[in-house]
């Protein structure tokens, strides 16, 4: 309890030792494991160097391993492995690295599907590390599940994963409808994810035409101009003409 008490005020280095105890305590309660590896990821992502980085989620990887093989049964381990292989594919240098660790979040992530095949959140987050790998069609099917299983609470994500899929291939319209859509479910949580993603990858010219779009589902013109602006302040020549068709459409 006081782990869980800590991990929820954003302790993370304070809750790991209590995690440890409780598993020493009782090692084959595999719950714990997904508790001490969760704040083991969270320790990553504020840690102040690379190298601690990935000291923390190599031990995050070996606590969910152990977790899973307690429960092979339970979705929420490879759900958390998963989960862990997509943050830790933000922290690659190198592209090669990054794919590696996006293909393991993908097998975990197939796993849990086929644990839980019912669960839209686990779609939606599935879609998204498909999508991150370039499978659009494949993320297009787990968004599409995702919106025919009709979990309020996940259908603007599963919608805005609708958009994301026809922003990759070049149907801006598309993209358009798919955000209005999200936006009507919860047009804040939208935002806010997009914000989110556009400050961890700030060079990457689609995540900024996304947020574009999404400011102009919620009638924020202003806003997705802005987006766009910055969109074409670091897009490569050869991505210019569609950030500036974007703006033409946006501006009529």
């Amino acid at each position: 309890k006081i782990g869980v008490t800590t991990m929820e005020a954003g302790l993370w280095d304070q809750a790991i030792p209590s995690f440890r105890h409780a598993i020493a305590l009782a090692p084959n309660e595999d719950s714990y494991y997904l508790y001490l590896g969760s704040a083991y990821v969270e320790q990553a992502q504020v840690a102040p160097d690379a190298q601690t980085k990935e000291t923390w989620m190599e031990q995050a990887r070996q606590t969910f391993e152990r977790g899973w093989a307690l429960n092979p049964t339970n979705s929420d381990h490879p759900r958390h492995l998963g989960r862990m292989y997509r943050v830790w594919a933000g922290f690659a240098a190198a592209p090669q690295l990054r794919e590696e660790r996006l293909r393991k979040a993908w097998q975990a992530y197939q796993a849990a599907v086929r644990l839980s095949p019912q669960s839209a959140e686990l779609r939606v987050e599935f879609g998204r590390v498909l999508l991150a790998l370039g499978r659009a069609d494949e993320a297009e099917r787990q968004f599409r599940k995702a919106v025919e299983l009709n979990v309020g609470g996940q259908m603007a994500q599963a919608y805005a994963g609708l958009g994301d899929v026809a922003l990759l291939r070049g149907d801006a319209e598309g993209a358009l409808k798919a955000y209005q859509k999200a936006v009507r479910y919860n047009g804040q949580s939208v935002l806010q994810e997009k914000l989110r993603a556009v400050s961890e990858h700030s060079k990457d010219v689609k995540l900024r035409e996304s947020l574009a779009l999404v400011y102009a589902a919620l009638g924020r013109t202003n806003d997705a101009l802005k987006a766009l602006q910055a969109a074409a302040d670091i897009a490569p020549d050869a991505e210019q003409a569609e950030v500036q068709a974007l703006m033409k459409r946006l501006q009529h």
